[in-house]
Order: C-alpha cells, then structure tokens, then sequence
C-alpha cells in the first residue's frame, strides 16, 4: 500500500530558496527538513517556475533535478514533488485510485490560464485518474484579506469579476484561492475532497511572503511543499 507523503516547510526551517540566500547556507537547511520525513535532495524533483501553465511528467529518473515547469505529475513510488512558494499556492493533487500525485504553483497568472483545469485533465488522459476521486489540498498562500491594490490588473479580465471585491480603503481584494477551487469545482472534483488551508502567508509568522517581504522590508524567503507516494 502506497503511502501519501505531503508536508509544508516554514519559518523554523529558514529560508529554503537558493534565489534568496547562497548554496552554502540554504542547502543544509533543505538537508534538515528533509530528513525529517526520512528523504534526501536526491529523492526529489525540483520545480523552477515561470508563471506559466506547463505540466511535466516525472519519473524515478527525473530524481535529483530541477526542471522548469508549473506543475510536476507523477505515478512512481518514491519520487518527491518539491515546490518553493512565498504568497502563491502550493496545490497537491491526489489520486488514490491510481495512485497518482500532482504538485502545481498557483500564482494569478498559472490560475488565469486555468492551471488547475488542466492538471486535472492531464491526470484523466495519462493515467485516467476520475475528478470525482481526484483529492485537492490548497497549502498557504495569500488571502483576499491580504491580497489587495488599488488597480489590479485582474479588474481588465472578465473571468476574474466573481473573485474581486472592492473594500473599504478602495482597493480591490483578490480572492485567488477562491477561483481556484472554483476551477476545481467545475473540472468535476467533489467538494468534499477539497481543503483548503486558511493561512495568509502575508501576515503568518510561519511562512514567508513576498507581500509582506516588500512592504516591511524584511528579507525574501521561501518555504517548500513536498508530495509524493512512498
């Protein structure tokens, strides 16, 4: 019986992006938080993103490297998705039936070209994993208490409007986990198998966020969503 691994990262661990900090202080830290789980770097396939929409399928040959893409899918045992966010969602998928996973970044612009539609579609036609068995995890990410400016780019897009609420201040509130699970909704997955975490990384003291990252001043950092069937 194949057993899903799924865990998050956070502030106790450091910073965990090599973009961020040098080889020498961020690596040991990804050792130690590894370890905990009983895995190595050599056990994972590393996502680069781009903010786009690619979908990779991965295999216990991909172990070890990093490949640019938006999402990474795989069916084998023991390969680790291992994703790096700081205000975007980290999003696992899982199919029990066929045993597959899938771990996406869910920025505005993965979720505007439908990211999450299409991870869903790719899990059908390659593995003939079912919406309705498909179990989705949104990690922590950005609120729409938090997520907020005054002219958006998303108010030009109308597939957007249902996820934008102007407050008092007269900034527009974007409700990205909303239209997320909306997605997720309409490609066939049951609600009930959807969860949704209720972390605002913008004002969490857990994790990092680039929001907040800009506007205090303090330093950039990021935290690591693993997934994988062991």
């Amino acid at each position: 019986m194949k057993k899903l691994l799924r865990a998050h990262s956070d502030s106790t661990d450091g910073n965990v992006s090599l973009r961020h900090e040098p080889e020498e202080v961020v690596l040991p830290r990804r050792t130690a938080f590894l370890y905990k789980y009983g895995l190595t770097a050599e056990d994972c396939v590393f996502i680069q993103t781009e903010h786009e929409d690619e979908i990779t399928h991965v295999t216990n040959s991909d172990k070890g490297s990093l490949i640019t893409t938006e999402a990474l899918i795989t069916k084998d045992t023991g390969v680790v998705l291992f994703l790096l966010t700081g205000d975007c969602f980290p999003v696992s998928f899982y199919d029990p039936i066929n045993s597959v996973v899938a771990l996406a970044h869910l920025g505005w612009k993965p979720t505007d070209k439908k990211l999450v539609t299409k991870v869903i579609k790719e899990m059908n036609t390659a593995y003939g994993s079912q919406p309705k068995d498909i179990r989705m995890y949104v990690g922590p990410g950005i609120q729409k208490e938090s997520y907020k400016f005054l002219d958006p780019v998303q108010k030009q897009l109308p597939a957007w409007s249902d996820f934008l609420t102007v407050v008092d201040s007269g900034e527009t509130a974007i409700d990205l986990a909303g239209y997320i699970e909306a997605q997720a909704l309409r490609a066939g997955i049951t609600p009930s198998n959807i969860q949704l975490s209720t972390v605002d990384t913008a004002t969490s003291d857990e994790y990092f966020s680039h929001y907040r990252s800009v506007r205090t001043g303090e330093p950039e950092a990021r935290f690591a969503t693993i997934l994988g069937l062991l």
